[in-house]
């Protein structure tokens, strides 16, 4: 599992030189930082307003008054993010654990793949400044995807 910034970056850079080492690449065309963070909203958050800033909307036409919305699945492709960086956003519920309550709300899923397409030489020092840039862009939309309310059960 993922505990930090700096632990994984100190793995990634194992396996580069180890790939570089095998492979002798001739550049690196595209890099990117994949995160996908599964987590159960705290009990006090009973709708997906209370967890989202942008939650799912039931169809609001004659019929549908009573409708809501019990699980979702959605993606965002974003571009034009500073740096040249592209982002695909996908937020939705997933199945209970046995152990968890299913009673309430399910968990979500919040999955943040960051990229940049560029010519790059073979030399993860190089690398480094933008792949703070994708972590960056990835602690933008996880937290600003989540109400301040959703947030607090993660201090």
């Amino acid at each position: 599992g993922y505990t930090d910034w700096e632990t994984l970056w100190a793995d990634l850079i194992v396996a580069f030189d180890r790939y570089v080492e095998r492979a002798n690449p001739a550049g690196v065309r595209r890099i990117a930082a994949r995160f996908i963070n599964r987590f159960v909203p705290a009990p006090d958050l009973k709708t997906f307003a209370d967890v989202l800033e942008r939650p799912p909307q039931p169809v609001l036409k004659v019929g549908f008054e009573g409708a809501h919305v019990s699980n979702f699945l959605r993606r965002h492709v974003v571009e034009g993010i500073d740096g040249g960086l592209t982002a695909n956003l996908a937020i939705g519920t997933v199945t209970a654990e046995v152990d968890e309550d299913a009673s309430r709300m399910l968990p979500l899923l919040v999955d943040i793949d960051v990229s940049k397409a560029e010519l790059y030489p073979v030399d993860i020092n190089k690398l480094a400044p933008d792949f703070a840039m994708l972590r960056s862009a990835k602690n933008a939309l996880f937290f600003g995807s989540l109400t301040e309310k959703c947030l607090e059960q993660f201090e």
